[in-house]
């Protein structure tokens, strides 16, 4: 963690010495894109306020120059701040705004990314089946592009559903899903994401990953593919930590 924030630090230089230069170039691209790179650093930095102060800073440039990308993953990148600390309905106000500029160009990988973020926050709320309309939209964009960990992500909140509900069975293959595709792209990170998600979801307890087991082995007894479980539920010790926020809550 110290070596993470050195080199936060390291960038957050780098992009002020940039900052100058890109102003006193009149390069205005180049200044609101090093704006919210600024952001990004006081935000991997756990400084919401100021982070924000740069993401305001950003957007106006990027509306006046018609760069609705870097303008809607800017929206994005505030609303996942805004409910970081605790205004959800800005935060949903932001994801809107974004969704409407990637509906506008076509971004639908971006799409998926926001419909995803919007769903963590209608969780959050307790408004379970609005979050899983918006996971199941994002799933049906990030399938369509072949966007991989947006995939695994919806996957992975609409299996913790249906596993909240004690309907483990209907969990166990899109679970399964989310691990085949985070294995098919070698990622790891992504992989231990949802390893992360299924033992949150289990608990520590040798109750909770025996009742599991008992549904493996009825997916498995219906000629259900579901090996790549098998090798995680013979222990009761975590599968993986969380050590990054992948999507905005």
């Amino acid at each position: 963690m110290v070596y993470s924030d050195l080199d936060e630090h390291q960038a957050l230089d780098y992009n002020n010495q940039a900052l100058t230069l890109r102003r006193a170039n009149g390069n205005r691209r180049g200044e609101a894109i090093t704006l919210a790179n600024i952001g990004h650093n006081f935000q991997a930095l756990g400084e919401e306020d100021r982070a924000l102060t740069y993401f305001n800073q950003a957007l106006p440039i990027m509306r006046a120059l018609g760069d609705r990308y870097d303008e809607a993953a800017t929206l994005n990148n505030m609303a996942v701040l805004h409910s970081a600390l605790g205004d959800k309905q800005k935060a949903l106000d932001l994801y809107g705004r974004a969704l409407s500029l990637q509906t506008v160009v076509g971004d639908r990988q971006g799409q998926a990314v926001t419909l995803n973020n919007m769903g963590n926050v209608y969780k959050a709320l307790g408004e379970t089946q609005r979050a899983r309309k918006h996971w199941e939209q994002a799933l049906s964009l990030a399938e369509a592009v072949g966007a991989i960990a947006e995939q695994a992500t919806s996957l992975t909140r609409i299996a913790n559903i249906y596993a909240e509900a004690g309907e483990r069975q209907k969990a166990l293959p899109l679970y399964n899903r989310a691990l085949s595709l985070s294995r098919s792209a070698q990622s790891r990170r992504w992989e231990a994401m949802v390893l992360d998600d299924i033992e949150g979801e289990l608990g520590h307890s040798q109750n909770a990953l025996e009742g599991y087991k008992q549904a493996l082995e009825l997916q498995q007894a219906v000629g259900t593919d579901n090996y790549l479980l098998s090798v995680d539920l013979n222990s009761t010790s975590p599968s993986a930590s969380r050590a990054w926020n992948s999507q905005g809550t």
